[in-house]
């Protein structure tokens, strides 16, 4: 599912996630994790014990929430 964040389109993703319940979003990037983090905990959604949240591109943005996102950890290919 798509989302975009700001006050309108925060209830309408907290209601989708809400009516699907999954067990983890996975967001594009940590900025992107890190507001999806915040959206979450508006509407009494806890990242981990509800659903869990990774985010990619380990900028250390991630760290300014609490809880963090998930980080994989990706070995880029040197070529």
């Amino acid at each position: 599912m798509r989302a975009e964040f700001g006050q309108t389109s925060d209830a309408t993703f907290a209601s989708k996630v809400l009516s699907f319940r999954p067990d983890a979003i996975v967001c594009s990037n940590d900025h992107t994790a890190a507001i999806l983090i915040q959206t979450l905990g508006k509407f009494g959604i806890s990242v981990p014990q509800n659903v869990r949240v990774v985010g990619f591109d380990d900028t250390g943005f991630a760290s300014l929430v609490t809880p963090p996102p998930s980080q994989p950890f990706i070995n880029p290919v040197n070529g």
